[in-house]
């Protein structure tokens, strides 16, 4: 059985390798702009260089173990399945300042309809 925190380091690993690597020092117009300059660095860059552990280049081990395993993307579009917002306390609505992030929260029970591909 592997250890919990080699398999962590492994998950969390490529996050700190884009982040080096791609994201700092850039700036982006907006989405559109970060997915071309993505694009761009994972066709010219990332996907091309030799990897360190494997010893072979990503894109050419993506193309030989796993694009054959790979399923179509679902034909419809996604419904988002965001519950109407609660009222805010007043504490909370006195914070002006504070940016809001708006959580989509769904019952499990769409998580089982949606599993089931009921629309």
């Amino acid at each position: 059985m592997q250890s919990t925190t080699s398999s962590k380091g492994k998950v969390e690993r490529p996050i700190g390798y884009v982040r080096k690597n791609f994201a700092y020092g850039r700036s982006f117009a907006g989405d559109a702009d970060l997915n071309a300059q993505a694009e761009w660095w994972l066709g010219s860059v990332a996907n091309v260089r030799i990897h360190g552990s494997t010893r072979e280049r990503p894109a050419e081990r993506f193309e030989r173990d796993e694009r054959h395993v790979l399923r179509p993307l679902a034909h419809r579009p996604y419904h988002s399945l965001a519950l109407p917002a609660e009222r805010e306390p007043e504490k909370v609505r006195r914070l002006a300042s504070v940016p809001r992030v708006t959580i989509e929260r769904r019952p499990l029970a769409e998580y089982d309809r949606l599993a089931a591909g009921v629309s």
